[in-house]
């Protein structure tokens, strides 16, 4: 096991975990997100579309959940995974291609697996092969025509594809916007104090929400940056924090006020080693919590607003 030390000062860290959730596809939609409505407020309608499948093959239902946009070229949606639990469901950071319109359920050397087709030319392409093993997904490929087995597979897929229409879900979502949002135009006191005790009341697609709505209007909002990675960390999405920790060093360092100037080396010196232990896949993965007045990323934030960033209203922020 990797540790880092000085690092667990700031950061919470823990053996492997899984976050749950008891909503994936609430979750799934404020991740795959739709578009800001400013007439109405809130979201647009977003379309979850989900299958109710066993891909571990442990006889439990587990869900595999996409948007229509959330495309793969050639290789046809890309479906987040929720293996089913005792306590809700939980999240894979890999996910899989297959087509909603061409794809159907069989067994791949003993295992559930869910076989689509993805073509490379018209006459030439693979009969692709997903399964999950243990936590990881594997893959495999038949190509097509030259492998022998493939004309009996591609019959089998053009025989299913009338059916998959029926095995796919689909459910509308609309989500209003938080409070913290619709005030975007004023200036925002005690924001900070708020957003962590939405966070600390369990109230995380909100402040993802809020997060989310900060970068659409300014992809260098710091604020949204941190916000945004203590969602990403909070559902495991490792790689996506990871990228999120590097634009909040990229903007952190182009910040000159004054207290923020102070607290952002230390803050930088502890990320940068967390960002290492998430590229690096280390067996220690973390635990976080925006409400724990010891992380460095609460100080950013205090800081940011002692330096006055929220006295202006969100629509004319800017990185300083």
């Amino acid at each position: 096991m990797k540790t880092i030390t000085n690092i667990a000062a700031t950061f919470c860290l823990v053996c492997h975990a899984w976050a749950q959730s008891a909503d994936p596809v609430r979750e799934s939609g404020a991740r795959l997100g739709g578009e800001w409505d400013e007439a109405r407020g809130y979201a647009r309608q977003v379309e979850i579309w989900k299958l109710d499948v066993d891909i571990n093959g442990d006889g439990v239902d587990d869900l595999l959940v996409t948007r229509d946009v959330a495309g793969n070229g050639r290789g046809g949606n890309i479906w987040e995974i929720y293996l089913a639990g005792e306590q809700g469901y939980r999240r894979l950071e890999e996910t899989i291609s297959f087509r909603a319109d061409l794809f159907l359920w069989d067994f791949y050397e003993g295992r559930p697996a869910v076989y689509s087709y993805w073509p490379e030319s018209s006459r030439a392409g693979c009969i692709t092969i997903a399964y999950v093993s243990g936590d990881q997904v594997r893959t495999s490929a038949i190509r097509w025509p030259e492998d022998a087995r493939s004309e009996a597979w591609m019959e089998r897929l053009m025989a299913e594809n009338s059916r998959n229409g029926e095995k796919i879900e689909k459910v509308t979502l609309e989500r209003p916007l938080p409070e913290l949002v619709m005030l975007e135009g004023l200036p925002q006191s005690n924001f900070v104090k708020r957003v962590a005790d939405l966070w600390a009341s369990g109230k995380k697609l909100e402040v993802y929400d809020i997060a989310c709505r900060r970068l659409s209007l300014n992809t260098n909002d710091m604020v949204g940056l941190i916000l945004k990675m203590n969602y990403e960390l909070s559902s495991e999405a490792g790689t996506l924090s990871a990228r999120t920790m590097g634009r909040i060093l990229d903007v952190g360092a182009t910040i000159q006020t004054s207290r923020f100037r102070e607290v952002f080396p230390a803050a930088c010196t502890e990320l940068q080693q967390y960002r290492m232990l998430i590229l690096d896949k280390s067996d220690v993965v973390p635990t976080y919590s925006i409400g724990n007045d010891n992380f460095k990323l609460v100080d950013l934030l205090e800081a940011l607003e002692s330096d006055g960033y929220f006295e202006q209203g969100l629509s004319t922020q800017n990185s300083h």
